[in-house]
């Protein structure tokens, strides 16, 4: 059975180069980000790592690199609340292509509304750390959050961000990937994590040849089946349903 394995420095040259220059670099680029991705699974995705993830990391201080966040922008915040309340030192790296992403995140405090989420629930979730104005319909972020979150204009088919995390998040980031970037992808976000950091994300490449690019995780049968994690370098933390966590092996 054939399964995704880890590319060879020949293998990634060719899928880079592939990605420069097909005709539809400009679709594959602009496809990269989502302009909404629901709240809510935001928020499911990070209370999940704090379950399962902190309690297993060794370093004080964590690095997150959040990929793709989309434009509802909360996300990095999320993550920013929960390893404050955790008493957890941090930063965390916000990766996007688009500039226009990146700039509605950094002015959530200035004019800001929530889409598919209500604003009484929202303010729920962080509680009295972040204030609203009705003047402006806009959240005040606190400014020890914003000297902590980083924002980074990146090209995911070019590479990522040259810097290793404790904790790689890729909520549908494979997803809004193209059929033949889905491999380079996968092994972008692998190649961010640092030995014995982690990995969530809710899709997984497939093999060449299938009817899809990807699967959506719903099993661990479905990773066994199409994904050689160990040849990654990765362990299989947790499965459940459009989520799956693997940490890198030391």
């Amino acid at each position: 059975m054939i399964k995704i394995k880890p590319l060879t420095e020949k293998g990634r040259v060719k899928e880079m180069r592939r990605a420069h220059h097909s005709k539809l670099l400009d679709k594959k680029t602009n496809a990269i980000t989502l302009d909404v991705i629901d709240p809510k699974r935001s928020h499911d995705a990070v209370e999940l790592i704090r379950k399962r993830v902190l309690p297993k990391l060794k370093s004080k201080k964590v690095t997150v690199i959040e990929v793709g966040p989309g434009m509802d922008g909360i996300s990095p915040y999320l993550f920013a609340h929960m390893l404050e309340r955790e008493g957890k030192s941090y930063n965390v790296v916000t990766a996007d292509i688009q500039k226009k992403v990146l700039d509605s995140i950094k002015g959530l405090d200035e004019a800001y509304f929530l889409s598919g989420m209500p604003r009484t629930r929202f303010m729920a979730t962080f509680k009295t750390a972040v204030k609203y104005n009705p003047k402006t319909d806009g959240l005040k972020v606190p400014r020890r959050w914003k000297s902590r979150i980083h924002f980074v204009k990146v090209d995911a088919l070019r590479g990522m961000p040259r810097v290793q995390a404790d904790i790689v998040n890729a909520v549908r980031y494979l997803y809004t990937l193209p059929r033949y970037s889905q491999h380079l992808g996968f092994q972008h976000l692998v190649d961010m994590v640092k030995p014995g950091g982690f990995l969530h994300t809710d899709y997984i490449p497939l093999p060449k040849g299938s009817i899809v690019p990807w699967a959506h995780v719903s099993s661990a049968e479905t990773i066994e089946r199409n994904l050689d994690y160990e040849a990654f370098g990765l362990k299989l933390v947790h499965v459940s349903q459009g989520h799956v966590i693997f940490q890198k092996v030391e």
